[in-house]
């Protein structure tokens, strides 16, 4: 399969995704600063989720310039985790429109975590493909990689879920304490690789 069209089409989708995102943003009731005020858990809710998808693209761009080759088992697990970035807007505006309840809040954290382990099995079946080569070692050994496959991102979401559970915006204090940790986990050589290609070509 053409690599450049599955490419394509996932940075459409992803666009569209954080563009309904924003669209679910409601305008406060009142013109002053403090009706806007009242709207930040959905502000708050927004800007979480949209780093947290700009971070995955990010790492997903690094995996796909890598990639010798577009299976079709990397095609559909690539679809899987569309389709459950897709769930993002929905779990999103429920939270930030109810985050003092439970549920909406188990919800965001489900999502999260589904869409989180469905990533890790996407770059497994990329670094498959790629059995034998460098790049198969690349993208096995990528920060990001290791850390939501390592039984400590288990053990922490499972802390995540009792401490949603007794208090739901936790949800909202722990994603945004994670962020920055996930900003940071990114491959060395990942704002050279468009560079590396140039000069492999020349």
């Amino acid at each position: 399969m053409n690599k450049g069209r599955v490419e394509a089409f996932t940075d459409a989708v992803i666009a569209i995704i954080v563009t309904i995102m924003v669209l679910e943003l409601k305008v406060p009731d009142g013109y002053t600063f403090s009706a806007l005020l009242e709207e930040w858990p959905d502000f708050i809710a927004y800007a979480v989720s949209f780093s947290y998808i700009m971070v995955a693209w990010y790492n997903h761009h690094y995996m796909f310039g890598l990639t010798h080759t577009v299976t079709r088992k990397m095609f559909w697990a690539n679809n899987l985790w569309i389709f459950m970035t897709s769930l993002y807007p929905v779990s999103t505006a429920w939270l930030g429109e109810d985050l003092d309840h439970w549920q909406p809040a188990m919800f965001y954290l489900i999502i999260y975590t589904l869409w989180a382990y469905v990533y890790t099995y996407l770059t497994h079946v990329i670094a498959q493909a790629n059995a034998g080569t460098a790049v198969q070692g690349k993208i096995l050994n990528m920060p990001i990689y290791k850390m939501l496959s390592s039984k400590y991102m288990a053990l922490g979401l499972l802390i995540a879920f009792g401490l949603v559970y007794i208090y739901p915006p936790a949800v909202l204090i722990l994603s945004i304490l994670f962020l920055p940790v996930c900003m940071r986990l990114v491959s060395d050589d990942s704002d050279k690789l468009d560079q590396a290609k140039k000069d492999g070509a020349a």
